[in-house]
């Protein structure tokens, strides 16, 4: 970083090489010991070069530029795990797969804020983006039969996004503003699968998937700052989701096929009740549906999979002195609302559950040590319910994590 008196200018680079291995069980396909290692390695770059003002007078700004490259390989294989005596059709290696994934991104980026008056203040902002996605794909079906590799499945595309806010400061410790910003995620490139391979049907590129935001909001302090008060109202447009569809009886494949609205209220308030006791509170009410009609089951209105309509937290923390060490006490009380993974809601419900959570904990010098115990009640919930399986009368699913008790520790140097 360098100082130019009138602005900062910042180089900042990151380079990962990594491997990672795990293996994945499979048996919840009929309950069969398949077991499935999986293998990755991955290469990325990436460097950003950004210039921000600390100009006199009302104007500031700030403008970069940013590159990435990424390369990644993965590899699965899916292996009969039980007694070969036992194995009813399968031989030893069922099958094993190949993908090799490489993007490169260039962006460039810049915002403006203007004090219109000492209240009120304006902000714009744009990014503009070219990226190049591609994805090759080698499979190895068992009984011998091997698919040849194919050439890459690109995705490729240029496009920009934009930002505006407008906050005003009511008091010095009151403002509120209003936030409109478009948002998208990458695409990708997609390989053909063997049953869409077997149907003559080849594969398209999944585009990004876009967003458009819209926010008002409410940041104060009151009663010299004992008590911290945030709320927003929003809304989210959500175009061109990534939709897993099935082409024929076989074939499966990505497509951005539908829109979504998201709209929702969140508030968050923390308050010293008294000098050393303080009580923090967060809740959000959020209604995620689809735009669209996307298929006989998932119908304009439904409920997005994975969106509960509420969400809570409520949590306690008393500060105090144990043989002149500073110390605390905390306990939190976590709500979330009931949600489904499928649009028709005909799977079992995940969520509509609470857990608790307790933290103390003493600082000795430059060493903390705190307890902690989660999950105290051993709370036995699901979390996500899977509905890939549910065609062919199977389902697994996912529960929280159960009580678990133990000890963090930290050294300030």
């Amino acid at each position: 970083e360098y100082d130019l008196g009138w602005g900062s200018l910042l180089s900042s680079s990151a380079f990962i090489d990594g491997e990672g291995v795990k293996d994945q069980d499979q048996s919840s396909f009929g309950g069969l010991p398949v077991v499935q290692p999986l293998k990755s390695d991955v290469e990325a770059f990436s460097q950003e070069l950004r210039l921000v003002s600390q100009l006199e007078g009302p104007l500031q700004f700030s403008t970069g530029l940013y590159y990435e490259n990424i390369d990644r390989g993965e590899q699965d294989t899916v292996l009969w795990g039980g007694s070969p005596d036992l194995n009813p059709v399968f031989p030893q290696n069922v099958s094993s797969s190949l993908s090799i994934t490489g993007l490169k991104q260039k962006a460039v980026f810049g915002e403006m804020s203007y004090d219109i008056t000492e209240q009120l203040k304006a902000t714009v902002g744009g990014r503009y983006f070219d990226y190049n996605k591609d994805k090759t794909a080698i499979y190895e079906i068992s009984f011998d039969v091997t698919l040849p590799a194919r050439e890459p499945e690109t995705i490729d595309e240029t496009g920009q996004t934009f930002k505006a806010n407008l906050s005003y400061q009511v008091t010095d410790n009151v403002l509120v503003y209003g936030d409109w910003s478009e948002g998208f995620r990458l695409g990708r490139g997609q390989a053909t699968s063997p049953g869409c391979m077997a149907a003559g049907i080849p594969a398209k590129g999944i585009e990004s998937d876009t967003s458009e935001n819209f926010e008002l909001g409410l940041k104060g302090s009151f009663a010299d700052k004992r008590i911290t008060f945030n709320a927003s109202v929003y809304q989210i447009d959500w175009e061109g989701i990534p939709v897993l569809t099935a082409l024929t009886d076989t074939c499966f494949q990505f497509v951005n096929a539908v829109s979504a609205k998201s709209e929702g209220v969140e508030v968050e308030l923390q308050a010293y009740l008294i000098e050393k006791l303080k009580v923090d509170f967060n809740a959000s009410y959020n209604e995620a549906k689809l735009g669209e009609d996307l298929s006989a089951s998932a119908v304009k209105g439904d409920n997005l999979p994975g969106s509960a309509d509420v969400s809570a937290t409520l949590g306690l923390e008393y500060d105090f002195s144990v043989q002149g060490l500073d110390s605390f006490a905390r306990i939190d009380y976590t709500y979330l609302g009931e949600y489904y993974s499928d649009f028709a809601e005909k799977t079992t419900p995940a969520g509509n559950y609470g857990q608790l959570n307790l933290k103390a904990g003493l600082i000795f010098n430059q060493i903390a040590v705190d307890l902690f115990v989660n999950n105290a009640t051993n709370k036995d919930s699901l979390s996500w319910v899977s509905s890939l399986q549910s065609t062919i009368g199977l389902t697994s699913a996912n529960r929280i994590r159960p009580r678990t008790i133990g000890i963090n520790a930290s050294y300030q140097f």
